[in-house]
């Protein structure tokens, strides 16, 4: 299926066509095929709006490639400076679709190109056709996989949220996962290789067969690749964060509880002893506290990422809806007998299609990285040990290697993708260890003390035995 790009010439606009899906206007004249002498300001309003949709095609275009190029920069800075935290989190799904946004805007840029240069006769048709078939195979491959790749870093937040376990402990599966999308995204698109040619300039396709409609068939097959599941699957995400909480939450809020519960009992019952470890209800209580902040927030970043695939799959709708239309093969809508206004409402679903390049890397530029992308320092083993003493208390290397290494695993995503659950047991974990090992070690200095005592009456002890015997030495001789 061809691409429908317009360029503009000295005496008319080409539009190249996909499967009859778009006219050729003649400027010069303001002359359609299917006009007649009652709608003319119709006419007129149309081809403005074609003239301005022109523009806008360029427009795009150059905004696009300096966009996704300026995202491209960004994460290779990321991936220099931190590889481990650009592999685990998101990185490397929005470089893939930044980098195929980026092919697409080319592969247009070279369609228009190679119409021109076939139209004033620069190339020659042979080669044209050649350079339709490598162009348009790419730029459906690409289109399809940048679609499949905002599913899935929006995908990616939704498990970190709500299947944290999985996520952060199966998340090689993702480049796994991107990469069989690609294959099955070139193994459905490589049909194009065969049926498209160049005719008048313009990059057609021809029949398969002519007994079965294969051509119609393998339309309906990307376009269910390409559309139909990455919507769903949007649309499943967006339900489910809407109407449900995230598994586990509520039963650790309850846990919570029955532990703010038991450490009330045990801070009464301890009131009397002067030397008791400090009630756990505070830290249960701020730890509820910080899980509520920190679980909002996780849904707010889901709610945003599920809005950006939301708004890239409404501006993929309308040209998806005709190219719907045309692979039902309805009259009214391919050829010759489609009205000036259908006409006119497809080319403008069209451009809504191509300023998804632009909207995604805007998205990513402004949003997104709004955060630096830069690692946070992490603490040496000696800055740790002197930071973590707690009344005298030393913690061993092997627990401070755990530490730096949960941090490194939970920041992973540049600043997108946080596993909420699994930190926060574990700092419920670290407060309670914390506490126990500041009172054993007040334990140890009480133990200390009364070894220091018994040292000094034993000293005392044996220091009246030497002075009795010298008495007895002295009063014997």
């Amino acid at each position: 299926m061809a691409e429908n790009i317009s360029f503009i010439s000295t005496s008319n606009i080409t539009l190249i066509n996909e499967d009859d899906y778009y006219m050729e206007f003649d400027y010069a004249n303001d002359i359609t095929s299917n006009e007649t002498n009652d709608n003319l300001e119709l006419q007129r309003i149309a081809n403005y709006i074609i003239a301005c949709s022109s523009y806008a095609y360029v427009f795009f275009a150059a905004i696009g490639l300096i966009l996704n190029a300026y995202v491209i920069t960004r994460l290779i800075q990321s991936a220099l400076s931190d590889y481990d935290r650009f592999k685990r989190g998101c990185g490397f799904p929005l470089a893939v679709m930044s980098l195929s946004d980026l092919i697409s805007i080319l592969g247009i840029i070279g369609n228009v190109s190679a119409s021109l240069m076939a139209k004033f006769k620069w190339i020659q048709t042979p080669i044209h056709s050649i350079s339709c078939k490598i162009i348009m195979y790419v730029l459906h491959t690409m289109t399809s996989f940048s679609t499949w790749c905002w599913l899935f870093v929006s995908a990616i937040r939704y498990m970190a949220v709500y299947h944290p376990l999985w996520q952060s402990t199966r998340w090689a599966l993702g480049d796994l996962a991107l990469f069989a999308i690609l294959a099955i995204s070139m193994l459905l698109n490589f049909w194009l290789l065969f049926v498209v040619s160049s005719s008048y300039f313009m990059c057609t396709e021809v029949s398969l067969s002519k007994v079965v409609d294969l051509n119609r068939i393998f339309h309906i097959v990307e376009f269910i690749w390409s559309y139909v599941l990455p919507a769903a699957l949007t649309l499943f995400m967006d339900i489910r964060v809407i109407f449900t909480k995230p598994p586990g939450f509520m039963e650790q809020f309850h846990c919570d509880q029955k532990k703010c519960k038991k450490a009330t009992l045990f801070n009464h019952s301890s009131r009397k002893s002067l030397d008791s470890p400090k009630s756990l209800s505070d830290d249960v209580r701020i730890n509820q506290a910080k899980k509520k902040t920190t679980m909002k927030k996780a849904r707010c970043n889901v709610w945003r990422f599920l809005l950006i695939v939301t708004i890239n799959q409404l501006l993929n709708a309308p040209d998806n809806v005709f190219k719907m239309m045309a692979i039902i093969g309805d009259s009214g809508y391919t050829g010759g007998n489609r009205s000036l206004m259908i006409h006119t409402i497809a080319l403008i679903g069209r451009l809504m299609y191509f300023s998804q390049f632009c909207f995604n890397a805007a998205i990513l530029s402004i949003i997104v990285y709004n955060h630096t992308t830069r690692p946070r320092k992490m603490l040496t083993y000696a800055e740790q040990f002197k930071r973590s003493t707690i009344n005298g208390c030393e913690k061993t290397s092997h627990e401070y290697y755990n530490f730096s290494h949960e941090k490194v695993e939970s920041q992973s995503g540049l600043g997108m993708l946080s596993v909420t659950y699994g930190k926060e047991k574990l700092s419920n974990k670290r407060s309670l260890k914390r506490i126990r090992k500041s009172s054993s070690c007040t334990l140890k200095l009480g133990d200390l003390n009364s070894f220091d005592i018994k040292n000094e009456v034993n000293y005392n002890n044996k220091s009246k035995v030497n002075t009795t015997r010298s008495v007895k030495l002295s009063s014997d001789f």
